[in-house]
């Protein structure tokens, strides 16, 4: 099944190491792996499947007890499917859990590295740091391990992002935030009330209801007079009420907003956008480019665009020219998150999944 996204603060993890050239594609029997020309590359087979990252894929076995392991784009096993969940594989190590419930950090050999025992749940590394939380509830902490497995910083947040440039958001109460950096050293006091990841020393707030472009000493670089925004590129993508355009990163608007959605640019010349019901591929001056005559699509990756027409799934070129015509039952998560957010789906894990 699709997941459909809309435009958020949430900014795309560059930390994240993709590598693909296979589809993981669901048709009646399972998960199966194309290649970008619709040709069955892995017979289906999975229960579920993610992009192959840094050379080996997550699946999840289609059978009763649906453990995970990870696969080669020959569809061998390299690491046996031992696990009841795992992580993909980022900076060389993935998070698991075995049958005794603990967190196992491997490596791309299913070498364990590593446990974190009182964890209750983790999230993948970046910049060399992986968050992790201890305690349930109310008395939930997040914290951060380094690659050996060393706490770096204490449990102290109530929640945290990932760490970009040196810089993590993290929350005291859920409500305001503000950024660390690897020490765990306040950089920025908790003030905002959204916040993205920072991206070339500018980052997106939320302060007083309305979203703007800031940089590390907290100055406005776009006042914050938008119901969203994230940065994208050399473009801010905005909202205001409920349509979509973008402006540059001084604030001049290039597009007023005019798109009941949109997604992201993701370094392509052209942009998913919706209008009334349907999505069309539109340029950087807003023109339309294509016929709005799919039920969705996500941004252009790896050359290809996914479309959904009458609930089966397709391929189509930058021309809206269909590669793969709409014939699957559905796309991996993780394929979609990729596409559409710019990271995995598969980003962290708990006890309790």
């Amino acid at each position: 099944l699709l997941i459909l996204f809309t435009a958020s603060a949430c900014d795309p993890k560059e930390v994240i190491e993709q590598q693909s050239s296979l589809i993981p594609v669901e048709v009646e029997d399972g998960f199966q792996f194309i290649d970008s020309d619709g040709k069955v590359i892995i017979q289906p087979q999975f229960k579920s499947a993610s992009l192959f990252r840094e050379g080996l894929a997550l699946v999840q076995m289609n059978t009763r007890n649906a453990k995970y392991g990870f696969i080669d784009k020959t569809g061998k096993f390299v690491i046996a499917p031992n696990y009841t969940n795992a992580t993909v594989f980022n900076e060389g190590i993935a998070w698991t859990i075995d049958d005794s419930g603990v967190f196992n950090a491997i490596d791309k050999k299913g070498k364990t590295l590593f446990v974190l025992p009182n964890a209750e749940e983790v999230a993948i590394y970046a910049e060399g740091m992986a968050a992790y939380k201890v305690g349930k509830g109310a008395n939930a902490k997040w914290g951060f391990v380094d690659k050996k497995g060393k706490v770096a910083v204490e449990p102290q947040f109530k929640a945290t992002g990932m760490f970009n440039e040196g810089y993590c958001k993290v929350s005291y109460n859920d409500d305001l935030w503000g950024y660390i950096d690897k020490k765990g050293k306040l950089i920025m006091n908790p003030r905002f009330e959204d916040l993205s990841r920072v991206i070339g020393g500018r980052f997106v707030g939320k302060e007083n209801g309305k979203y703007g472009l800031f940089d590390l000493n907290g100055s406005y670089l776009i006042n914050p007079a938008f119901d969203n925004m994230y940065l994208d590129g050399n473009l801010c993508i905005i909202q205001v009420g409920n349509k979509w355009g973008w402006c540059d990163l001084s604030g001049n608007i290039l597009v007023q907003p005019q798109f009941d959605d949109m997604l992201r640019f993701n370094k392509n010349t052209i942009v998913p956008v919706k209008i009334e019901d349907k999505f069309a591929f539109a340029d950087k001056n807003g023109r339309l480019i294509t016929q709005d005559n799919y039920d969705f699509m996500a941004s252009l990756f790896e050359g290809l665009s996914l479309v959904m027409i009458d609930e089966k799934i397709g391929f189509v070129d930058q021309t809206g020219r269909y590669i793969i015509n709409p014939m699957y039952k559905g796309v991996s998560t993780d394929y979609l998150y990729e596409a559409v957010v710019g990271y995995p789906a598969i980003n962290s894990i708990n006890r309790e999944n």
